[in-house]
């Protein structure tokens, strides 16, 4: 039917028609001139109405697809908050759409995220994806690494233009490192704080500082305390630090270690734990000193007891180590295989092997044992094998072997316990060594006793004398010294003159004039070169001390400068030289280094030792036990060298 009015119509959204009013031809048809569907990728209507007619009207649908991928769209932004290396919580969505903001199924196309703000130094991981079949791009396992901090995300694929995510906050990852933060090496008195409490810090991978995390600081070594407690949080600087780290008392290094659950490898901090000390004495193979607090240390030869450290076996410490019980002590001597030492009040202490005065039946000692009788000293002196104290009013007691006469008693029967020396006289002074004895009257004349094998005594002869006997010539002494040397002996008198006497093969007297033999009393075949009377150390040096040491002597003068003579093997002349012959030296040779020394030990075997005037002390000579205290180790089956120079012992300030 022709002729009847058609109307065409779209919805809003349903695209545009040209020519929506139409009327039919003589076939019946009317159309409009054309239909665009809409912006929107769907099915798009148009409708047909005629009036009056029956099925109007009738309902046209196009769809419409998306056209080409133009554009990116975030449809899903990461997350607006992240840790540092940890994957987002969100993952992002990119979408493809085409020019009017169709979704665009596409797949193969590669989108990535880069960073577009934030801090320097980051970086991205995942970072890349493709879309599927959809025209999604999903990532999985994007982070970020970085400093913390406000950050922004670009994503972008060929031929599209970027689109950038929202703000960013990116915090703290993980625990990944702990580093120190104070230093690792320290040094500080024993039994006192160090200087910089052990303090560490918790970090992400990227460097930020971690705060939550529990870090355990464990004590290593060296007996010490830490305040105060072992597990500290780190705070929001990442930090846990010690209030404070107190050294154990021993000499020495101390360690702890500060950790965290789930990192591998910790912090060791070190610190050196100092002692000073104020006298020293050497013996055969050992040597103590004192500190200022009156606590003894003992190191070299472990036999019998000798280092005071509760224990019998053999061995060797290689540095200062105290000597067990707790006591103050105000002097101490060594002897060959024993120590002595006085209390403020004067009661002596022993340790180690015979000479002890502990009382029949204790042969040795492992701790200080006070020796028997409530005796009062105001001086002890050790021998070879004997001990002699001295009181207050000057009456000398000895104690220990007496094979010799040592003891002064006049005969030779050992005790082990102080018997006064017999002879009625007053000392100021006395001096045990080796096998002999002697003393100084307040008057200063000398006296000897005991071993007189190569003249030890000073009588002029080689008799063993079991009474205080006078030393030859008249000198009148101040000081008479027997140290560790078996074989001679030597004294300072009041003017400063220094005199030694015995045997004198290696020069050990002092003087280059001939001295004479003697001859061997156990054995007449054999003659040696010795004086059984002082004679005059050469040189014109005025010595403070003297200390005779194995077959050589060493002195300090009034101006605190070491002086040395005799055999200088060992290098116990402390010249640096390290042999026999041609290394002896007389009349006295000077200690290398230049230091000036205020105390010096009391003789020790083929080494010595001695404190400067600044308060440190040095030791050199033979170290074939340690007893130099310098730490010095070898391999199994040798020694540790011998240190021809004075060598300062360790863990000092």
């Amino acid at each position: 039917m022709s002729g009847v009015a058609v109307t065409f119509g779209v919805t809003p959204g349903n695209g545009t028609i040209r020519g929506g009013s139409a009327t039919t031809d003589a076939n019946g048809i009317a159309g409009v001139g054309s239909w665009t569907l809409g912006t929107t990728a769907k099915v798009d209507t148009l409708k047909a109405a005629a009036t009056g007619f029956a099925g109007s009207p009738v309902t046209f649908t196009a769809t419409g697809v998306a056209g080409a991928a133009t554009m990116l769209l975030l449809t899903t932004p990461p997350s607006s908050s992240a840790r540092s290396s940890v994957a987002f919580a969100q993952q992002p969505v990119v979408q493809l759409q085409d020019a009017y903001g169709n979704a665009v199924s596409q797949s193969g196309i590669v989108v990535t995220a880069t960073i577009a703000s934030g801090q320097s130094g980051a970086t991205i991981a995942g970072g890349a994806t493709t879309t599927g079949a959809n025209g999604s791009a999903i990532f999985s396992g994007l982070t970020l690494n970085g400093q913390v901090g406000s950050y922004t995300l670009t994503f972008a694929a060929t031929g599209f233009v970027p689109i950038t995510s929202g703000s960013i906050v990116l915090e703290a990852g993980p625990a990944a490192t702990i580093v120190a933060s104070t230093s690792t090496s320290q040094s500080a008195p024993i039994r006192t704080a160090v200087g910089s409490p052990p303090s560490v810090t918790v970090r992400d991978a990227a460097g930020n500082a971690v705060a939550g995390v529990t870090v355990t600081f464990a004590l290593v070594s060296g007996d010490g305390t830490v305040s105060p407690i072992t597990s500290i949080t780190t705070s929001a600087d990442g930090n846990a630090a010690l209030v404070s780290w107190t050294l154990g008392g021993t000499p020495g290094p101390n360690a702890l270690t500060a950790g965290a659950s789930g990192l591998t490898g910790q912090v060791t901090f070190t610190a050196i734990g100092t002692e000073s000390y104020v006298a020293v004495s050497a013996g055969i193979y050992h040597t103590c000193a004192l500190s200022s607090n009156g606590t003894a240390y003992c190191w070299g030869k472990q036999a019998g007891g000798t280092l005071g450290n509760g224990s019998s076996d053999t061995g060797r410490a290689l540095t200062p180590a105290p000597v067990v019980g707790g006591l103050s002590f105000d002097s101490l001597t060594l002897g060959g295989y024993h120590a002595c030492a006085l209390t403020k009040s004067g009661s002596a202490y022993c340790w180690g092997e015979n000479g002890l005065g502990a009382g029949p039946g204790t042969q040795y000692a492992t701790v200080p044992t006070q020796v028997q009788g409530g005796y009062i000293f105001a001086a002890v002196t050790a021998g070879g094998d004997h001990t002699c104290g001295l009181t207050a009013g000057g009456t000398a007691y000895c104690w220990g072997a007496n094979q010799h006469g040592q003891l002064g008693t006049g005969d030779t029967a050992s005790t082990t316990t102080p018997v006064p020396v017999s002879g009625g006289l007053t000392f100021s002074r006395i001096s045990a060594g080796g096998a002999t004895t002697c003393g100084v009257t307040a008057s200063g004349t000398g006296y000897c006793w005991g071993w007189n094998r190569f003249g030890m005594v000073g009588d002029s002869s080689q008799v063993d004398r079991l009474l205080p006997t006078p030393v030859a010539g008249g000198l009148v002494f101040r000081s008479i010294a027997r140290g560790s040397a078996e074989y001679h002996t030597c004294g300072v008198t009041t003017t400063g003159s220094t005199y030694c006497w015995g045997l004198a093969n290696y020069g050990q007297l002092g003087t280059a004039a001939t001295v004479g033999s003697c001859v061997d009393p156990t054995n007449p075949s054999f003659s040696y070169s010795c004086s059984a009377v002082p004679v005059p150390v050469s040189g014109g040096l005025t010595f403070a001390v003297v200390s005779p040491v194995a077959e050589a002597t060493c002195g300090v003068t009034t101006s605190q400068a070491a002086y040395c003579w005799g055999s200088g093997s060992y290098g116990v002349l402390g010249n640096g030289i390290n042999n026999a012959p041609p290394s002896d030296s007389f009349p006295p040779g000077p200690v290398s280094r230049g230091l000036l020394f205020q105390r010096l030990a009391s003789g020790g075997n083929w080494f010595n030792c001695a404190l400067s005037d600044a308060g440190a002390l040095y030791c050199w000579g033979d170290d074939t036990y340690s007893q130099l205290g310098d730490g010095a180790t070898a391999p199994p089956g040798y020694a540790p060298p011998s240190k021809a120079v004075p060598t300062r012992v360790l863990y000092q300030p």
